[in-house]
């Protein structure tokens, strides 16, 4: 009999890495310039996910792609020949039952516009290399963050938030 083995999530992905190149969480923290807090916390696994301005800060430190952080999600597997791959997690990004529920909000500020248009044409360029998988792990946590920066940003700043997170609807949904 085959036992079901859970994915390791991205906190226990992120300590196995920090482990392996010999680094403390402030060590990391300070190499990927962001708070200690939020390493502890996604290490601990109290928080889940991260912004894409996190995760690439981390991949650099760790000196990884950002989607081997998040790993490689089933939802954007192709099953079988034929088969057209699922769409879950983009399902989740577009419409998270988080906007229903209230959830707390989120401890990190928004991204600003210049760091999310440069994560918009790095998900491009991954999408022309034809790495998709690659871009069903980072699209969901793009399409938040731009969602956070539009609901956090006044006028322009609104504006562009909305332009990236229309854009990232329309190239990659």
């Amino acid at each position: 009999m085959e036992l079901f083995q859970e994915e390791p999530g991205i906190g226990e992905r992120i300590a196995r890495l920090r482990a392996s190149r010999k680094l403390t969480q402030e060590g990391l923290a300070g190499q990927a310039g962001l708070c200690v807090d939020i390493v502890r916390k996604l290490e601990q696994g109290v928080r889940r996910t991260a912004r894409l301005t996190t995760l690439n800060a981390l991949a650099r430190a760790l000196d990884v792609e950002p989607s081997a952080l998040v790993g490689q999600p089933a939802t954007f597997e192709l099953r079988s020949e034929g088969e057209q791959p699922s769409v879950l997690a983009l399902r989740q990004a577009i419409s998270p039952v988080s906007d229903l529920l209230g959830d707390d909000p989120d401890p990190e500020d928004p991204p600003g516009i210049a760091v999310l248009q440069a994560s918009l044409r790095s998900t491009e360029s991954i999408r022309r290399d034809g790495r998709m998988a690659e871009i069903g792990a980072l699209l969901p946590q793009l399409i938040r963050d731009a969602k956070a920066a539009a609901h956090a940003g006044t006028g322009a700043d609104a504006a562009a938030a909305h332009a990236v997170l229309a854009e990232a609807h329309s190239r990659h949904c």
